[in-house]
């Protein structure tokens, strides 16, 4: 697709140079963006909306940049400059995927977003090297003044699994007693004792212990061992950080 810069507008209705984006090209990564956010999703759009006026858009050179640009070259001088760029054909753009950043207590989510020719422009005009991306939404203000070049790692099927059932279940893995091949004591309380990629080991009573694996898309019970009941189990706090990270 051939895209081309053009004049934008900040909410202050400042001038900046960008690319804009149909909602159409955004369509798999705001659908990636819900499953990430559940019932905060409409929270952080409707920051980006309310903020861009429902727009989106990659930003080649801000505000603060094209006002700089001004009162070096002078209004005329760097406007005319500018219509050479406005004819600049713009195909090489790719998404590369879903970021996110925070700072302090504001995150933001983004699309990764890569292009030589975006990279030319700035050359153009001897500016620093940038981050492009799309912001999707954010929650409270956008962040700024940090990075946004990396891809969040996907989750696994299986930990993405455990993981809504975690959180659907209150925060529990009670859930583990309705898998079809479960045969420890309903009655008695799970704990977790690890957490990995691609499996997850538990212990029900004093010391029976199993693993539940992914197997043709559905959560199993895959070993089943007595052990000791020393072994530590995990906080709800490792647990959730581990289900984030993971």
């Amino acid at each position: 697709m051939i895209q081309y810069p053009q004049y934008l507008k900040d909410s202050f209705s400042n001038n900046f140079l960008g690319i804009k984006i149909f909602n159409t090209q955004l369509e798999p990564y705001m659908t990636k963006l819900s499953s990430i956010l559940g019932d905060q999703f409409d929270v952080y759009t409707k920051n980006k909306e309310i903020l861009d006026r429902g727009e989106f858009f990659i930003e080649i050179i801000s505000v603060f940049e094209f006002d700089r640009l001004v009162d070096e070259l002078g209004m005329d001088n760097f406007i005319n400059s500018l219509e050479s760029v406005f004819q600049y054909e713009v195909d090489d753009i790719k998404f590369l995927g879903l970021g996110k950043a925070e700072l302090s207590s504001n995150t933001s989510y983004f699309i990764v977003v890569k292009s030589e020719k975006l990279e030319d422009i700035r050359d153009k005009y001897e500016l620093p090297k940038t981050d492009f991306h799309i912001t999707l939404g954010f929650k409270w203000k956008d962040v700024k003044g940090v990075r946004k070049n990396e891809v969040l790692k996907e989750k696994s099927d299986f930990i993405q699994l455990l993981s809504d059932n975690f959180y659907k279940h209150d925060e529990t893995f009670e859930f583990i007693k309705s898998i079809d091949n479960f045969n420890g004591d309903t009655e008695l309380e799970i704990e977790p004792i690890k957490i990995q990629e691609t499996y997850a080991n538990f212990r029900i009573g004093r010391n029976m212990y199993f693993t539940v694996t992914l197997i043709d898309n559905e959560l199993r019970i895959s070993a089943e061992w007595f052990g000791k009941s020393s072994v530590p189990i995990l906080s709800n706090t490792i647990v959730k950080r581990k289900l984030k990270e993971l």
